[in-house]
């Protein structure tokens, strides 16, 4: 029991080095800034007992980060966790204006799903999209929560 008790504390104290200010919260996860670059990079974290909306995540961001017309319309994501229950991805600014159009492979158009990179329009909770992207642009239609 000491052992353990041990482990977690030095966990926690990791997480805490590591992860700064409690910035948004969806149904799953929570997302935190990153403490070593917190203008650009928010770690997000799993609630649930399995890492599944991360891991779906960043299975669709690694199987297209180098498709440079699918890839620039995700938030990066610099790396994840063995569980996934800790990721970390490119922070986004929130939209100030909501896009006319967006990839017909990008589904759920929650406002909230959305921020910019640089000026540019991206995804930043990606989880589900249509595999097999095709770049045919739709109207947005956002919704809100």
């Amino acid at each position: 029991m000491k052992q353990i008790i041990y482990t977690l504390d030095r966990l926690e104290d990791a997480f805490e080095t590591l992860v700064g200010e409690k910035i948004g919260s969806g149904a799953y996860r929570d997302v935190y800034t990153f403490l070593f670059d917190e203008k650009n990079w928010v770690v997000k974290v799993e609630r649930g007992d399995y890492g599944f909306h991360n891991i779906g995540e960043y299975d669709i961001w690694r199987n297209y980060k180098d498709d440079k017309k699918v890839a620039k319309w995700l938030a990066p994501i610099k790396n994840i966790g063995p569980r996934g229950l800790v990721m970390i991805q490119r922070r986004t600014k929130p939209l100030v204006t909501d896009p006319r159009t967006l990839p017909a492979f990008l589904t759920d158009r929650k406002r909230s799903n959305y921020g910019t990179i640089d000026g540019m329009v991206v995804a930043h909770d990606y989880g589900w999209i249509v595999s097999n992207p095709v770049m045919k642009m739709t109207k947005a239609n956002m919704r809100e929560e």
